[in-house]
């Protein structure tokens, strides 16, 4: 026992220290368990919860296409949900008006429904290769969850500027 006293008193500070160590080593054990291999099992977490009950059925996107196909000048329509974002790609044929495809894509909102709207993003993404005027556009647009309004649009000319000889 006396030996055991003798060591305490001896090493009182290197006994302070590795008990020290071990509450530090516990704590950063903790602290790696809960954050970084935490209960989601999902690579999203938890937003994705409710799109199980607000899915996006197959006759819903047949739907879509079949709006988009009645004009005469789209040449194809693919859509694409990956989470809470529905993709629609459309190409259009040669002639068509920018101010037409982007009233189809607005028009083709009414199809979805009130609650879907409310928890999915919509993404167009539709190339026009020669225009009404022969320029050719890329428009992206999204009609965001949170936004009342419609579909904000971005427009991107694939034609190249000319040159000026200003000098």
């Amino acid at each position: 026992m006396n030996k055991i006293k003798k060591f305490f008193r001896d090493n009182k500070v290197l006994l302070f220290l590795g008990i020290i160590l071990v509450v530090w080593l516990t704590v950063f054990v903790i602290i790696v368990v809960v954050f970084f291999y935490g209960s989601s099992k999902s690579k999203y977490g938890n937003r994705l919860d409710n799109i199980k009950d607000i899915p996006i059925t197959d006759k819903l996107q047949e739907d879509i296409i079949n709006s988009f196909k009645e004009d005469e000048l789209i040449d194809s329509v693919d859509i694409n949900v990956k989470g809470k974002i529905i993709y629609i790609d459309i190409k259009t044929l040669e002639g068509e008006k920018v101010s037409s495809v982007k009233t189809l894509a607005e028009e083709s909102i009414s199809l979805f429904s009130e609650s879907i709207l409310k928890n999915y993003d919509i993404s167009f993404f539709i190339k026009i290769d020669k225009d009404s005027e022969g320029a050719s556009y890329v428009l992206m647009g999204t009609k965001n969850v949170s936004s009342d309004s419609g579909i904000i649009w971005s427009d991107y000319s694939l034609e190249l500027p000319t040159e000026s000889s200003a000098e």
